[in-house]
């Protein structure tokens, strides 16, 4: 198997021929920026990940950061925590404009060492072939996702993290980018199944992970302060509580908001880890490999695991009859 990793940085050089100046810049010079094909494929990949699909809006958003950073006296006062993130990383990226070559060259560095493949493919089924990885550098937001067969970082996010941890940040988004096959729902259910999907798909990338960058949430202002502490000292409560929900919506019928929940404060991420590292512990980490992609296998072998360990049930009979069903498989 080999692996080719392809590095972009047209969004970095193209944020700083716009921002490294000693001219003082309009709103127009930013929309120049985001006129740019870098930038527009970026709102294009990301800005649905955050309500933000409009050019303007992150315009708006960049210039504001731009007017602070003029401003010695001024802090942003923004409440939101997306608006924020993004305001902040271009301030640090504007006082930093200078270092942003040695920031790349640590980041390629650790991507080249290619340690944090090896991280993301102990938690995915094998590969039998030839792995190529796009990622684009940016000055965004305090972020990194994957969108369209393409990894996306932000220069300034990446700076939080120390070497083991910023690995652990691309090994989570590398398992992202690896896995393929995603189990179908029935139609009517697609709430249910953009659930479970992201339960699966968080839990499971955050095998790679958690321990090294769930500081992440607090920091950023998405959970409470010691939530995540909380969530994971008591995680069977929540994971109960969204099984319920859950219940509630395929055999009531009722009117539940089973994504919200698991979104509000980034839930979804203590509670999706630790229903990994249950499976591994309890049935071994191929039985948890192979869930990979299998929302609905995910949650059925939670189930199964916690019944065999604590006797304890996650689902009652009803729900997971419900569940192989909208799911299309066999009882």
């Amino acid at each position: 198997m080999e692996i080719n990793i392809n590095i972009e940085i047209d969004g970095v050089k193209d944020f700083c021929n716009i921002f490294n100046t000693k001219d003082i810049l309009n709103r127009e010079d930013i929309v120049k920026l985001f006129n740019k094909k870098s930038y527009e494929k970026l709102v294009e990949l990301f800005g649905k990940n955050v309500g933000l699909r409009e050019k303007e809006q992150w315009i708006d958003l960049f210039y504001k950061a731009y007017e602070i950073y003029l401003d010695k006296s001024k802090h942003s006062n923004e409440k939101d925590p997306i608006a924020s993130s993004i305001i902040k990383s271009v301030i640090w990226s504007l006082n930093n404009i200078e270092k942003l070559d040695s920031h790349i060259n640590r980041i390629k560095r650790i991507i080249i060492s290619q340690n944090f493949i090896k991280k993301a493919l102990k938690y995915l089924p094998d590969i039998n072939k030839d792995i190529e990885i796009n990622i684009k550098l940016y000055i965004f937001m305090y972020n990194a996702c994957v969108e369209g067969r393409v990894m996306l970082l932000d220069v300034s996010f990446a700076t939080l993290f120390n070497d083991e941890q910023l690995e652990a940040l691309l090994a989570h988004e590398t398992h992202h980018y690896l896995k393929e096959n995603i189990q179908k729902i029935e139609k009517g259910y697609e709430e249910v199944g953009r659930s479970l999907f992201a339960l699966e798909n968080e839990g499971m990338a955050d095998m790679c992970s958690f321990e090294e960058i769930s500081f992440i949430y607090e920091y950023f202002g998405f959970m409470k302060k010691d939530m995540v502490k909380v969530y994971l000292e008591n995680p069977v409560r929540y994971i109960k509580e969204f099984s319920n929900k859950l219940r509630d919506r395929i055999v009531l019928n009722k009117d539940v908001k089973l994504h919200e929940y698991l979104m509000e404060e980034q839930i979804v991420h203590p509670l999706g880890y630790t229903m990994g590292k249950y499976i591994e512990s309890v049935m071994g980490i191929d039985e948890l490999k192979d869930c990979v992609g299998k929302p609905l296998d995910f949650i059925l072998k939670y189930h199964y695991a916690l019944k065999q360990e604590t006797n304890e049930e996650l689902l009652d009979r009803e729900t997971i009859e419900k569940l192989m069903c909208i799911y299309g498989e066999d009882i």
